[in-house]
């Protein structure tokens, strides 16, 4: 199939009325007086085009709303907003997630979008997002939302599909329990005269929270239980800790930190790693680096006595309080949440759409881009979405406390292999009593 051109997709969006940017909308939130704000996202040179291209049209339906576009930069915006935010200086409108929205929540600097959603959004739209994601971003008491999803990246169980055959191991089908999993790739574990790994079963991005959760979650556990009680001890957490520590550890099946050269797009890009955890957002990145050297698919997470759960970004648009122009800001994300600039970006290559609505067309999309991709069955990120069994990035008040008391042991446990996971248990009761403390004092 003949890939179309950006402008062209650009024309064609144009053609489709105005209600594709919001459909089933309930009513218009109006604008008042000319507004000038700032809008922060995208890195990528294409994605920037991408941006600045669409706001021409958003320009010609809002002409009394003029948006200045600002890429993210190489690095540091996240640091960069949160000091902007304090001196009353961010941008009105801009992406990100994770921990730098939490502290902007907690800081009292992220505008609640609730009242407009409200006002202006149907019950179709809402439903279109994941809920997890969708719901990331509330208040304790769940009245207040603080952000719209961006992007839908969730994670799935990448394999090569010629180690595999190499080994002759039937390929995953989805139905790997954990015990499945870690006896497998233990077989994948190759090494040279000199007794030294140049093949690993697998790797699963361990620094991030997120990741460890979907599988904490997986055995029935879990990384928190609400946002001032860390579960990092409970006795279902602790057997999937010993789980991923032993495939380091024990096993080897997974790098240790000092074998990993670089990054993991190297190894895995290269065939030296069978089975890789990662996400949809990754997919243009590794064709390009695996360029046709294997073949390769892609299956859910292992199961566990719980189910097999999976993690999902949290990557959404915020609007900084001190914006002098809600309405307005409201009216930009409407328009980064429809169709025609969701499938905008992923035409400069960019992240999956947040909507639902619009995975089959983002498929195609990237199949036109990357036709080895026909091959892959993409599909499965967006199967286990539905299956609700998803988990998003811990968090807990007082962040950087808390990463203080839990990542030291992490570094011991995972990245060292100097201490057993039972010394998370230790993590989590002082974690548990600062949470407390602090609850108190926020409820006194």
């Amino acid at each position: 199939m003949k890939k179309i051109s950006r402008r062209k997709f650009i024309k064609l969006s144009a053609q489709t009325t105005a209600l594709t940017l919001l459909p089933g909308c309930v009513k218009k939130v109006r604008v008042g007086d000319k507004a000038t704000i700032r809008l922060v996202d995208g890195i990528t040179p294409a994605f920037t085009k991408m941006i600045r291209e669409l706001l021409e049209k958003f320009h010609q339906e809002h002409p009394n709303i003029k948006v200045t576009h600002e890429p993210y930069g190489t690095s540091g915006f996240e640091d960069k907003v949160l000091t902007q935010a304090i001196a009353g200086t961010a941008p009105d409108v801009f992406a990100g997630g994770d921990k730098t929205f939490f502290r902007l929540i907690e800081m009292d600097q992220a505008l609640d979008l609730e009242p407009f959603i409200q006002t202006d959004l149907s019950q179709e739209i809402k439903n279109d997002f994941a809920p997890t994601q969708f719901n990331a971003y509330l208040s304790d008491d769940g009245k207040k939302r603080f952000a719209i999803p961006r992007t839908m990246g969730v994670i799935a169980l990448y394999y090569n599909k010629s180690i595999f055959r190499e080994e002759k191991i039937s390929f995953p089908d989805g139905s790997w329990t954990h015990a499945d999993y870690r006896e497998n790739i233990k077989k994948f574990v190759k090494k040279n005269a000199a007794g030294r790994v140049i093949r690993w079963g697998g790797y699963g991005m361990l620094p991030q929270w997120d990741r460890l959760d979907a599988h904490l979650h997986s055995f029935g556990g879990s990384f928190q239980n609400g946002r001032y009680q860390c579960t990092l001890g409970d006795p279902k957490t602790q057997s999937a800790l010993e789980w991923l520590r032993s495939l380091i550890w024990e096993d080897n099946a997974w790098p240790q930190p000092s074998q990993m050269e670089n990054y993991y797009f190297p190894p895995w890009t290269t065939g030296k790693l069978a089975t890789i955890e990662d996400g949809n957002f990754m997919l243009s990145y590794f064709v390009r680096g695996i360029d046709n050297q294997f073949e390769w698919d892609i299956v859910p997470f292992p199961i566990g006595p719980a189910g097999n759960y999976t993690s999902m970004n949290d990557d959404s648009f915020m609007v900084y309080k001190q914006t002098k122009y809600p309405e307005a800001c409201w009216e930009l994300i409407k328009f980064l949440t429809s169709r025609e600039f969701l499938l905008g970006q992923c035409q400069a290559e960019g992240p999956p759409p947040s909507r639902f609505s619009l995975m089959d067309e983002y498929i195609q999309i990237m199949q036109e881009q990357h036709p080895v991709l026909k091959k892959v069955n993409i599909k499965i990120f967006y199967d286990q979405l539905r299956s609700k069994k998803t988990v998003k990035y811990p968090y807990f008040p007082q962040f950087g406390k808390i990463q203080e008391i839990i990542n030291p042991i992490f570094d011991q446990v995972f990245m060292l292999g100097k201490a057993p996971v039972s010394k998370f248990t230790e993590a989590a009761e002082k974690t548990n009593q600062f949470l407390s403390g602090l609850q108190q004092k926020l409820t006194s």
